[in-house]
């Protein structure tokens, strides 16, 4: 269940390290909106709007910034193009562009009053 003020619209960058399971980080680049799902045990899952492109488990590597192609090891943010590992890390994939970042952190259920649960969460 994500909670509406937990969701930070357009960061200039989002420090994976402070992401954690059940969070979603959502990177809209030029042509393609990759939306990144980080699990439980680790892993962070992928899906796009677009078929002709990667998903499933990957490997989130950093951002390259747009001049230099110089990487930031650990970071997204808006402008750099991201890195990311797919097929078990065999497989490296630099999108275009990213115009925004949305990161949306989960809320735990317990952690709410039960007055604002849905029957769902119930």
């Amino acid at each position: 269940m994500f909670g509406e003020d937990e969701v930070r619209h357009g960061p200039d960058e989002v420090d994976f390290r402070t992401i954690q399971p059940g969070d979603e980080l959502v990177v809209v680049t030029t042509n393609t909106r990759y939306e990144f799902s980080w699990l439980s045990g680790g892993g962070v899952l992928l899906r796009t709007d677009r078929n002709d492109r990667p998903f499933g488990q990957v490997t989130l590597t950093g951002c390259a910034f747009r001049r230099s192609g110089a990487v930031a090891p650990g970071v997204a943010f808006r402008g750099g193009r991201l890195i990311f590992l797919s097929m078990e890390g065999q497989l490296e994939h630099k999108t275009t562009f990213i115009t925004s970042i949305t990161l949306v952190r989960q809320v735990a259920a317990e952690a709410l009053p039960e007055s604002e649960l849905t029957d769902a969460a119930r």
